[in-house]
C-alpha cells in the first residue's frame, strides 16, 4: 500500500483540537510525541493518509492554529510504502 506521512510541529495546548478535527475526516493513524522546547511545549504530530488527504490535512492546520503561531514552512509530507503486516508506527525491521 502506498501513503503518505505528514509531519509537523504545534503548541502542545492545541493537539486535542487537531486531533479532534482529523478523527473526524476519519483519519486516525496519528502518532504525537511531545518534548519541552524552551519555555513552551511543543507537539511532533505524524499523520498517515492517503495522498488526496494531505491538503485536507494542512487546511484543518491552517483553521485551528488561525491564532497561534504555526510555522506551515514545517509540514513535511513524504512517500512511506509499507506491507499490510507491518506497522505504520515500526517501519523497521
Amino acid at each position: 500500500n502506498y501513503m503518505k506521512k505528514i509531519t509537523t510541529y504545534i503548541n502542545s495546548k492545541l493537539i486535542k483540537k487537531i486531533v479532534n478535527e482529523l478523527q473526524k475526516i476519519g483519519l486516525d493513524e496519528i502518532k504525537v510525541t511531545e518534548y519541552q522546547v524552551q519555555i513552551e511545549q511543543d507537539t511532533c504530530i505524524e499523520i498517515y493518509c492517503g495522498s488526496i488527504w494531505v491538503n485536507k490535512v494542512k487546511q484543518i492546520f491552517n483553521e485551528v492554529t488561525i491564532d497561534e503561531e504555526w510555522n506551515e514552512k514545517i509540514f513535511f509530507v513524504e512517500d512511506i510504502n509499507f506491507n499490510d503486516n507491518e506497522s505504520l508506527f515500526n517501519q523497521s525491521k
